[in-house]
């Protein structure tokens, strides 16, 4: 049985790549932070506010820098709910 080599990382101006992750923030205003997690064929981006409220939304690109938006979810009060 062959042992799997790790994943070589390393850090960029605003996060770090590791294998075929680029994990990076995004942006920011009045406290609510956004994180966007790349991959070879989509986007996840996951933002939160000061207050817990949490949207997560899910790109997928058929050709480099062509995406479109395939799930949001976003929590509120009641709890998480699944939006199109």
């Amino acid at each position: 049985m062959s042992e799997d080599k790790p994943l070589d990382g390393k850090l960029t101006q605003y996060g770090f790549e590791w294998g075929p992750l680029t994990v990076e923030r995004s942006c920011s205003h009045k406290g609510t932070a956004v994180l966007t997690v790349k991959t070879p064929k989509g986007i996840i981006q996951i933002q939160s506010s000061p207050s817990g409220k949490t949207h997560v939304g899910v790109w997928s690109g058929i050709m480099a820098n062509s995406y479109r938006r395939v799930a949001y979810i976003s929590s509120k009060i009641t709890g998480w709910k699944y939006e199109k």
